[in-house]
């Protein structure tokens, strides 16, 4: 699949979903966590701007399964058209797709999927799979691949 068609695969896929409440972005109260809820309280996933992606790559976890649904497809896009395989951003990103986590929390994990429908599945699995295609991305295919086993189940 080519970046265009895969991107709006992605755009079509989550178009409509809604922004969480300001107060469920975050999974609690610190520092950390408040800066990013306030980076993206103002934004829906369409329209967030790249540098608060960027400043926030490596925040997804912090996110509750809400907001990481409704924020994700924002960084898929943006990884696809970064098109960097080396960038800090794709590795989070990659990260995020499978349980690596204490056993305690896998119930998070399992929630946070559980939230997409068939079709959104479908569209990080042809992201994943997308990556996967790419020799470029060699260095991150054990971890797509893991995560691809994850979302296909």
């Amino acid at each position: 699949m080519d970046r265009e068609r895969l991107i709006s695969e992605i755009k079509n896929s989550f178009s409509g979903t809604s922004r969480p409440e300001i107060d469920n972005i975050v999974k609690h109260d610190c520092r950390e966590c408040d800066s990013l809820r306030d980076d993206f309280a103002d934004f829906v996933w369409s329209n967030i701007p790249p540098d608060i992606i960027d400043k926030n790559f490596d925040n997804l976890p912090l996110l509750t399964g809400e907001a990481y649904y409704h924020y994700v497809p924002a960084y898929i896009i943006m990884v696809i058209e970064l098109d960097d395989p080396y960038s800090t951003l794709t590795e989070f990103l990659i990260y995020s797709f499978y349980f690596q986590g204490e056993p305690t929390k896998i119930e998070d994990f399992i929630y946070k999927k559980s939230l997409f429908t068939k079709r959104q599945v479908e569209a990080v699995k042809s992201f994943l799979k997308y990556l996967s295609s790419d020799p470029r991305y060699r260095h991150h295919h054990e971890d797509v691949n893991l995560a691809l086993q994850e979302w296909s189940e």
